[in-house]
C-alpha cells in the first residue's frame, strides 16, 4: 500500500521574505539578501542573511511566547502561514490521524544559548534557570506549533 501525501498550504518565515509570495518573488528575481552583520566582526565571514523588520507581538499576543527563544516563534509563525494558506480556520476539526506537523530544523534556541552562556559567565550559574532547556530542544518548534495551533 502507498500511502499519499497532499500539501494544502505553505509557510515561510527567512531572510528571503515573511510570506510565501515573498519568498518566492525575492528568489525569482535574485534578490541579494546578504547583509554586513556586526556580530561576525571576529568570525571569518562578515555577512549574513538575518531577517528584516521581524516583530512577533501583532501575531502572538501571549506575553509567554514572547519569550521563548527565535526559532520557535518563526517555526510557528510560517506554521499559522501554511494554515491560512490552506485556509484552514479556528474551529475545523479534523480528525487526529489526517493531519500532521513537520518541521526540518539542525540546530535550535542558539540565541537563547548564547544568552544563557554569557550571562552564566558575568553572574555565574545561579543565573541559569531550568526553564531554558524549552527554548533550546530541537522538538521545541513542533511542540510549540501543537500547542499554539492545536486547537483548529
Amino acid at each position: 500500500m502507498t500511502n499519499k501525501v497532499v500539501v494544502t498550504g505553505m509557510g515561510v518565515l527567512c531572510s528571503a521574505g515573511a510570506t510565501v509570495s515573498q519568498f518566492w518573488d525575492n528568489i525569482v528575481q535574485k534578490k541579494v539578501l546578504t547583509q554586513y552583520d556586526h556580530r561576525l566582526e571576529n568570525a571569518p565571514v562578515k555577512y549574513s542573511c538575518p531577517l528584516s523588520n521581524w516583530n512577533p507581538k501583532p501575531r502572538f499576543k501571549q506575553a509567554a511566547f514572547t519569550r521563548v527563544d527565535p526559532f520557535i516563534q518563526y517555526a510557528v509563525y510560517a506554521a499559522q502561514e501554511a494554515l491560512d494558506d490552506a485556509n484552514i480556520q479556528p474551529g475545523y476539526n479534523f480528525p487526529s490521524n489526517r493531519i500532521g506537523i513537520i518541521v526540518g530544523n539542525s540546530l535550535a534556541g542558539i540565541s537563547t544559548l548564547e544568552k544563557i552562556i554569557n550571562n552564566e559567565a558575568e553572574v555565574g550559574p545561579a543565573s541559569v534557570s531550568a526553564s531554558y532547556i524549552l527554548s533550546t530542544m530541537t522538538n521545541m518548534a513542533s511542540a510549540n506549533i501543537s500547542v499554539h495551533l492545536g486547537k483548529l
